[in-house]
């Protein structure tokens, strides 16, 4: 199989906003001049920028699939740039894979370059589960996608696995994209629930995910965890357990004791949460939330940094 299908580990970092979207593109630099393109040729990576830069002389780089020596890949975007002293830069995105044959039309076939572009990988940069109640949370990132069809989910359901469910994809783009599925096992007596990821092209090929194992015992205490991130900007997850069937109270509060948010207000059974806290409307600072549940109550501090 030609293609990459690569798991980086979930980094945290503090003040990490993720990498965007363009950080793993490259630019590529060109200098028109003299009757030459220097570099004339160019191994790319689909989102990859190529840039000339004029020095001297008069130049139109041309690359329309018309004119004789240029050529290039179906749904490409063609170009026909002038280069002078008053028009000293053109960048180009590269957004299909294949070659590119480029010329200067005044120059040609002095001036000639080719641009070969590989394909994006399908990227997967974080694959988690939490558990709700009766439901564990899947979600994932990917970086980028090439002919990306789609996620099947799938179970191990002992030494095979089933296929509980399908995620579509965004077939091919360079954007960040976030995918989730909620698997509910109410009805499932096992403790311990192991996922993987089936990522299929629109040509059948397929690529599987790492495992993670999610387990679903009882919690033999109450607790409030750590908000995660933390910081964090514009939402971040909160998680807790609980040891028996309680009512439940989640608050969230300002560093001057006012209530903000009630995120939990319900009867619910002993088992392990998660909820989503967004703070997209509120200012950065230090905020606290807390949890009751009978008697038990505990508060932490998280960080909202925008």
């Amino acid at each position: 199989m030609n293609r990459k299908f690569t798991i980086f580990a979930y980094v945290i970092f503090l003040g990490l906003l993720f990498f965007p979207t363009t950080s793993f593109c490259t630019n590529h630099d060109v200098n028109v001049q003299s009757y030459s393109f220097t570099p004339a040729n160019l191994n790319v990576t689909v989102g990859d920028t190529v840039t000339w830069h004029w020095v001297n002389g008069v130049h139109t780089t041309t690359c329309d699939g018309s004119h004789t020596g240029t050529s290039l890949p179906p749904g490409a975007d063609p170009w026909d740039a002038p280069m002078t002293s008053a028009d000293t830069i053109f960048s180009y995105v590269v957004n299909v894979e294949g070659e590119y044959d480029y010329i200067c039309i005044y120059h040609y076939p002095t001036m000639v370059g080719t641009i070969t572009a590989t394909a994006l990988p399908v990227e997967l940069v974080s694959f988690n589960g939490a558990l709700s109640g009766d439901v564990v949370n899947l979600s994932w990132q990917t970086a980028t996608e090439k002919n990306n069809k789609g996620f099947e989910v799938q179970r191990k359901n002992g030494s095979s696995w089933d296929k509980i469910g399908f995620v579509q994809g965004h077939g091919t783009t360079i954007q960040k994209n976030e995918y989730s599925y909620k698997d509910n096992i109410g009805n499932l007596t096992q403790k311990d629930f192991t996922y993987r990821l089936k990522q299929i092209d629109y040509s059948g090929l397929y690529e599987y995910s790492s495992e993670i194992t999610i387990n679903n015992s009882s919690p033999s205490n109450f607790s409030l965890s750590q908000n995660y991130p933390n910081p964090f900007n514009p939402s971040t997850q909160i998680s807790y357990t609980l040891s028996q069937n309680s009512d439940i109270q989640l608050k969230v509060y300002d560093a001057l004791g006012k209530e903000i948010a009630t995120l939990v207000n319900s009867k619910q059974a002993a088992g392990k949460y998660e909820v989503t806290f967004d703070a997209s409307k509120l200012s950065s600072g230090i905020y606290y939330y807390t949890i009751t549940a009978g008697s038990f109550n505990e508060t932490r501090k998280m960080i909202l940094m925008k």
